[in-house]
């Protein structure tokens, strides 16, 4: 059965290619014709974990664009103790001049599964 096809190949080989690039330009023009149709979205499943966990982010910091989150926990002090202030404090004044920081409130100071803190 090869043998058959590639000698009908090779005796049919210009109109192979022939047909092979009116093929290619044909899909080419149509191809043009459907970056209009096309929008952006429709990819968000809300039900997945990852879009859970972005609601419950922008729910607890509000809708920033952020670049980097940092996370500060300590076993021996809360968020409200001073010395934790303090050392927050510290390494946000490492942060090179010109960055723009927000530093925001914790949104749980006790440990994970508690109840979360409801003031700002």
């Amino acid at each position: 059965m090869l043998h058959r096809w590639s000698e009908f190949l090779i005796r049919r080989a210009g109109w192979v290619l022939t047909a092979g690039a009116l093929v290619t330009i044909l899909t080419a023009m149509y191809g043009i014709g459907v970056f209009g149709s096309l929008t952006q979205g429709g990819f968000d499943d809300p039900a997945t974990e990852s879009a859970r966990e972005l609601a419950h982010e922008q729910e607890a910091f509000g809708n920033l664009s952020v670049d980097v989150i940092a996370i500060y926990r300590s076993k021996d002090l809360v968020a409200s103790d001073p010395a934790f202030r303090a050392e927050v404090d510290r390494t946000l004044a490492g942060i090179p001049r010109g960055t723009t920081t927000t530093p925001l409130p914790s949104a749980r100071t006790t440990s994970p599964g508690a109840q979360r803190d409801p003031s700002p």
